[in-house]
């Protein structure tokens, strides 16, 4: 499954309860909690598909469940695409404190230990250069080309580096795109203009200064810019003080993501590891439409989003998607069939009649500017993240007719191709369970975890956000102590038991 979203774990919440300090709400996300879960995948050949779910909550809430997936998920790279990597490494003041509490090793000796890592995990075509910044950024090795000496020479230009001065990621970017573009002339020069694939900037950073803050705006417009000419930026934030919130502010160019890093084991198996679905997106912008003429939507979660985002509808009434409608729509089509119109004519009078009394109903649209595939798998038939979670009331027009959604996924690909793929669901079944009083319900295995997961991370975000709240509601805690076993959210539970402390006294 996918990972949706710049988010790839809520590591920064973690690591607050591991120092017994409260973290703020923002730092436990839904994708960042769904990736890193396996939940159970559909298989698919297609570069991507969405498939849909749906479940009721355990207060009979209505839920539809997206899952994005695709042909390359859990697959190691192939190399058969060569990569520029441009290694961006942060050396500020700031980045003399320790990667880990009580370790041996600062950030920048630690960002340079992973430099070395990651290098030594490329292949033969790929190229490394590395740049360095403080308040000035500075080339410290140009394009070279991988071979068996990549670890010996690193080491050489990186161990003059040490730690100083301000923070100007911006310099460090524009230098960075500099580089990147001068691999891809060398490559277009070596092997020909079809032979570039663009170039990732890894950029190893701490995030903690204010010039960070100051200068997001400035951040923002050159990973944007940058991103048009296939030159993406990963950013690695390293230590306890990276701001998670910060950091998915400036990551909304496609191709672009984030992870936290807190220790060398978790850079090792996260992302060393696992370079294709660190580095390599199957598409660098995807669209997720939902149509629905009977239901309100009171809620997105997951792919970095926890509200809705509302279009006009262009789609409008024809004979597909005439049992999208509410009972009145359905009963008014009825009747004007009855006076022998065409079809296309019955469409224009439904729009004007709409448009007028208001009715009409938007598309719920999710855009996601980057999608990876998921990581390799060590438990078959099931994969990390790629779940959305849609939250869904039937209007107060529907009536009596069978419900119905209309799914639909565009996307483009990181050569410039165009996708389509479109799903209707049928919500008749879910409906009839809720009036008989259904809770707890799901279509799938899948379903069921991911909606237990997205009600936990409301009740810790609400929790949270709530200062006067000194306890978890108790009903919450019966209910999620029966689903933490069906599920194995055993690190989840400790989560719990080391929060209920946290606000009683803070």
């Amino acid at each position: 499954m996918k990972k949706l979203g710049a988010a790839s774990d809520s590591n920064a919440f973690t690591k607050r309860l591991t120092q017994n300090s409260r973290p703020p709400p923002s730092s436990i996300v839904y994708d960042g909690v769904f990736n890193e879960h396996y939940i159970r995948s559909t298989p698919t050949e297609l570069l991507l598909e969405q498939f849909c779910h749906c479940g009721l909550d355990r207060n009979g809430n209505i839920f539809l469940g997206l899952e994005v997936v695709g042909s390359s998920d859990g697959k190691p790279r192939d190399g058969l695409v060569p990569i520029d990597i441009v290694f961006v490494i942060d050396t500020s003041g700031s980045m003399s404190a320790n990667l880990e509490r009580g370790g041996t090793r600062n950030k920048l000796e630690a960002a340079l230990l992973f430099t070395v890592q990651m290098a030594e995990k490329l292949l033969p075509g790929d190229t490394v250069s590395v740049v360095s910044f403080n308040s000035q950024a500075t080339t410290i090795l140009s394009p070279t080309e991988v071979t068996t000496q990549i670890s010996s020479d690193l080491n050489k230009v990186l161990a003059s580096l040490r730690p100083n001065g301000g923070t100007s990621i911006s310099a460090g970017l524009e230098t960075a795109a500099l580089v990147a573009r001068n691999a891809k002339e060398i490559r277009v020069q070596k092997y020909g203009k079809d032979a570039w694939a663009g170039c990732r900037l890894v950029l190893l950073t701490d995030m903690s200064d204010r010039e960070v803050t100051q200068a997001k705006f400035d951040i923002c417009r050159i990973t944007c810019s940058i991103a048009k000419e296939d030159i993406f930026v990963s950013y690695v934030g390293l230590g306890e003080d990276f701001k998670q919130e910060l950091t998915e502010q400036i990551t909304v160019a496609e191709g672009c993501n984030y992870f936290c890093v807190l220790n060398e084991a978790d850079y090792a198996n996260r992302i060393v590891n696992e370079i294709a679905s660190s580095f390599f997106p199957d598409v660098t912008e995807m669209q997720l439409l939902l149509i629905t003429k009977q239901y309100e939507v009171t809620g997105v979660y997951g792919a970095g989003k926890d509200e809705k985002e509302e279009k006009p509808d262009t789609l409008g009434w024809n004979q597909d998607t005439q049992h999208l409608y509410n009972e009145a729509t359905q009963e008014a089509v009825q009747q004007l069939r009855t006076a022998n119109l065409p079809n296309d004519m019955v469409g224009a009078i439904l729009a004007e009649t709409q448009a007028l009394d208001g009715s009409e109903k938007p598309i719920v649209l999710l855009t996601e500017k980057s999608v990876f595939p998921s990581p390799t798998s060590s438990k078959p038939g099931y994969q990390k993240g790629g779940w959305v979670i849609v939250a869904l009331e039937p209007s107060a027009t529907k009536g009596e007719v069978a419900g119905f959604v209309r799914v639909e996924l565009h996307y483009r690909t990181i050569t410039g191709d165009f996708g389509k793929c479109v799903k209707e669901v049928s919500l008749a079944e879910i409906e009839e369970l809720r009036k008989s009083g259904g809770r707890n319900w799901y279509s799938s295995e899948g379903m069921g975890k991911a909606l237990v997961l997205k009600q936990y991370v409301d009740v810790v975000k609400a929790t949270l956000g709530d200062k006067t709240r000194k306890v978890f509601p108790e009903e919450f805690l019966v209910w999620f102590e029966e689903q933490a076993g069906v599920w194995d959210l055993k690190e989840e539970k400790e989560k719990i038991a080391k929060l209920k402390p946290l606000l009683e006294y803070q």
